[in-house]
């Protein structure tokens, strides 16, 4: 009779570790494409960092800073560096709409801003940036 239950006991613990739903980071999982704002270099007046500026509405006009993960920050060097090839100085401190594709993150960052500011901004991990 113990031979039996044992018998019985194992499989389904088996299918049961087997059944169980694996879950996925949202990084992973998420991809939002939007309009953002591709911020340039402001620091040297008193401004911030280069970064982007996500979730832009009628609500929030201010949008929410975001800066990519070092894995993706070539892409929006890229594009900052475009912008600035276009300047006679080489030096780029304005704004631009851009189209972003990208996956949310849970890491944060600095952004560095004049006068000793800083604020903590939440990391994407940029897929696309036209």
């Amino acid at each position: 009779m113990q031979r039996v239950k044992t018998y019985f006991f194992l499989p389904a613990i088996l299918l049961m570790a087997f059944s169980c739903e694996k879950t996925v980071a949202p990084e992973q999982t998420t991809s939002i494409e939007q309009k953002a704002l591709l911020v340039g270099n402001a620091l040297p007046a008193d401004g911030c960092s280069a970064h982007l500026l996500i979730n832009l509405n009628a609500t929030n006009d201010n949008g929410t800073a975001v800066l990519p993960t070092e894995v993706t920050r070539t892409l929006f060097d890229k594009a900052i560096a475009a912008e600035e090839a276009k300047q006679a100085n080489g030096f780029w401190a304005g704004q631009k709409i851009v189209t972003i594709r990208y996956a949310p993150t849970t890491s944060t960052s600095t952004l560095e801003c004049g006068w000793g500011k800083n604020s903590t901004v939440p990391l994407i991990q940029l897929q696309s940036l036209q």
